[in-house]
């Protein structure tokens, strides 16, 4: 059974120790929902800190998003005190944590994939969702949050990258809805296009190039294949979080 966004609130209103995380490698959406919901729990008094593996920190297109003052160094050390609150991660095994939460007090599952496996104690799972932080955003309608200006670009980074700005089959009338709402609340999405798309780190932009050197099309067309080797990430000094 999926619980109501008014269920969830109610936990999250409820919850002892939240502790929000989202899938390893974390994407845009991951980050958006996962920093979102974080500062929306803030402005209704709820506190949460953040988990994100050291390994797995974001992109430099994501990273001033990632609340310092919150931000765990490690996992829990008692985690039957825990409340987690997973975001966008499909299985408990792909989450930062993995299988150690299954020792946590509870498990709140917030995501948008058709394929979650519903391994909360509370499971919010719409597959109609254009992606998570499509939910977070509802969500904050249920708590009675105000949207603060690093929530609304979380959100947005999560909306404009899931949705392939706004060019995939999951754009709905709901996705331009939100988007939406963010303007009116004073995003200006100029500038947060520059920083995800066109700020690209020298690294990343040179692997890109090698890439597409490589690519080969078979099948007349209808297939693409690209191929990249450790020494080409090496060459292009691209190991570091791509940059």
């Amino acid at each position: 059974m999926t619980a109501t966004l008014a269920e969830v609130a109610e936990a999250l209103r409820g919850g002892e120790n939240l502790c929000l995380l989202t899938h390893e490698h974390p994407d845009g959406d991951a980050i958006g929902s996962l920093v979102g919901l974080h500062r929306v729990l803030l402005s209704v008094g709820i506190e949460s800190s953040v988990y994100i593996e050291p390994e797995d920190m974001p992109a430099a297109e994501y990273e001033f998003l990632v609340p310092d003052e919150r931000l765990l160094s490690a996992v829990p050390d008692q985690m039957s005190d825990v409340t987690l609150v997973v975001l966008d991660s499909g299985n408990l095994e792909r989450s930062a944590i993995g299988e150690v939460g299954l020792a946590a007090k509870a498990i709140i599952n917030i995501d948008h994939h058709h394929d979650n496996t519903r391994y909360g104690s509370i499971n919010h799972v719409n597959a109609g969702a254009s992606c998570t932080a499509e939910i977070v955003w509802e969500l904050s309608k249920h708590l009675d949050a105000s949207l603060d200006d690093v929530a609304i670009r979380a959100l947005y980074i999560g909306l404009v990258t899931d949705t392939g700005r706004f060019m995939y089959s999951n754009t709905s009338a709901k996705a331009h809805e939100m988007a939406a709402d963010l303007i009116a609340q004073g995003l200006h999405p100029a500038p947060m296009f520059r920083r995800i798309y066109e700020g690209v780190p020298q690294g990343r932009s040179a692997l890109l190039g090698r890439a597409l050197s490589k690519l080969q099309r078979h099948a007349g067309g209808a297939v693409s294949l690209v191929f990249l080797t450790r020494s080409d990430f090496d060459e292009c000094e691209a190991l570091d979080g791509w940059s």
